[in-house]
């Protein structure tokens, strides 16, 4: 019987998983996982009553195929939210999505007056080369004062380098079509023509976390189908003549080997580069050190008292906390928000030699629950219990000159006739959940049926699919 061994149990490994079982060849599917649960990025934990996701998440598609799988999956167990989401910058919330009235009315005469003469400088340059960097693309859209208030601070906090060192391809895939123009007509209730990707204003979430979305999808795998294998580590995978021929893992400190007839690969790119053996080129292994991941931590606290706030998640602008978001998961349920306990998360981008990805939890949680405070986002509220979960390798980091060094590792990846690269971390790609979907889908037809997606055209545009 063919065994075809997909790594990774998110969204895009069962996405490909779901696909592939409709063959009706005989084929048996092995889905290699480092955690103890589906879901990978998006899986949730339950703790004391209460679900927290690893970092906040949020369903919405443009992608009629995964709306429908996603209704279907959870049916009444899939509600809408409408969306509250601020940013804190100099003691004050902002409304985000960005609302040119509040924006006015709280920066205050004299920031206000300063970012119209920065905007109207950056519009009135007569010559301006093509940005090449994050600051760049920012600050020729709303002038250096707004970008240095809204965007460069949160941005250096969640990529831990300076804007200028950040690839403008970021800004055009995560805020293209914002810009003063659309947030005014916003403001007036006018809908700009191509609607800016950071404006969405509702999306759908499982009432047990977004993480219940992929337990639920596991779970209508037939067993002689699909073989779930978690806390499973790829230690090695060796190559012969272009095809991948061995697929060693350790699972409760054995080594166990699986040997595929295809692979469909979601583990970090630059894990699977350095898993190989016999070992790549040096131009390749090169390239793959070249490549960074951003590192995240989250530290879930659970608090009595009156709810924080009534956001689903704020935004930390403010350079003087290292935290960068903070979510309270009551107000993604329906009246959860009137429960004794509160739920919160506070999020923080490292590397893993950064200082506070080795601290204690207990060093974390009392970190946390001091900056909310002098946030003034907590006050009387008492910490009745809290965790914290290190996820490595979260984020692909769109640094300057980035493309050149993964183009290296893509076409040498390429070269293989039996592996294929999928989701976020596979194809080193910062997309949203529908995204990582559409790849581990499309790239089981691909298989299946020769047919002709191009894996690397989803989401290539920068449009970020948020609404119909």
């Amino acid at each position: 019987m063919r065994r075809i061994v997909i790594i990774g149990a998110g969204p895009a490994g069962l996405s490909c998983a779901l696909t592939l079982q409709k063959e009706k060849e005989k084929q048996h599917i092995v889905v290699l996982d480092r955690n103890t649960h589906p879901g990978g990025l998006a899986r949730s934990v339950f703790f004391q009553g209460h679900w927290f996701d690893v970092g906040p998440h949020r369903f919405y598609t443009k992608n009629p195929a995964i709306d429908s799988l996603w209704k279907k999956t959870l049916g009444a167990g899939f509600h809408p939210v409408h969306r509250l989401t601020r940013v804190l910058y100099g003691g004050k919330l902002f409304s985000y999505p960005l609302d040119a009235w509040d924006v006015m009315k709280k920066l205050g005469p004299k920031d206000v007056i300063l970012s119209v003469f920065s905007y109207l400088a950056a519009k009135l340059r007569l010559f301006r080369p093509p940005a090449e960097t994050f600051t760049q693309w920012v600050t020729a859209r709303f002038g250096y004062r707004l970008y240095s208030i809204f965007f460069k601070t949160y941005t250096e906090k969640v990529w831990g380098v300076s804007c200028d060192r950040i690839s403008a391809k970021w800004a055009v895939q995560r805020i293209q079509n914002l810009s003063v123009v659309s947030l005014v007509l916003a403001a007036f209730n006018i809908r700009p023509p191509a609607d800016p990707k950071s404006l969405v204003r509702s999306f759908y979430y499982p009432v047990r976390g977004s993480g219940q979305m992929y337990t639920r999808m596991a779970e209508t795998f037939g067993k002689e189908r699909v073989t779930f294998r978690y806390q499973s580590h790829v230690t090695g995978i060796h190559h012969k003549d272009r095809k991948i021929i061995r697929v060693d893992y350790i699972k409760h400190g054995k080594r166990v080997t699986e040997t595929p007839a295809h692979v469909f690969s979601s583990m970090p790119i630059t894990a699977f580069i350095t898993a190989l053996s016999p070992a790549p080129p040096k131009t390749v292994l090169a390239a793959a050190r070249r490549l960074r991941y951003r590192d995240h931590i989250t530290v879930n606290l659970l608090v009595r008292g009156a709810s924080p706030f009534p956001d689903q998640w704020l935004y930390i602008h403010s350079p003087d906390f290292q935290m960068a978001r903070v979510t309270n998961y009551n107000n993604f349920q329906p009246n959860a928000s009137l429960r004794k306990t509160h739920a919160l998360s506070v999020e923080y981008f490292v590397f893993k030699e950064d200082r506070l990805w080795h601290e204690t939890d207990t060093y974390l949680q009392h970190f946390a629950y001091s900056e909310l405070t002098s946030a003034g986002l907590l006050s009387d509220q008492k910490l009745v219990g809290s965790f914290v979960v290190r996820e490595a390798d979260a984020y692909p980091a769109y640094y300057l000159g980035y493309e050149k060094a993964f183009d290296v590792i893509k076409e040498y990846v390429s070269t293989f006739t039996n592996v294929t690269l999928i989701g976020r971390g596979g194809m080193y790609k910062y997309n949203n959940m529908d995204h990582a979907m559409e790849s581990g889908i499309h790239a089981a037809e691909n298989y299946q049926h020769r047919d002709a997606h191009d894996l690397w055209s989803i989401n290539e545009d920068g449009k970020y699919l948020e609404e119909k």
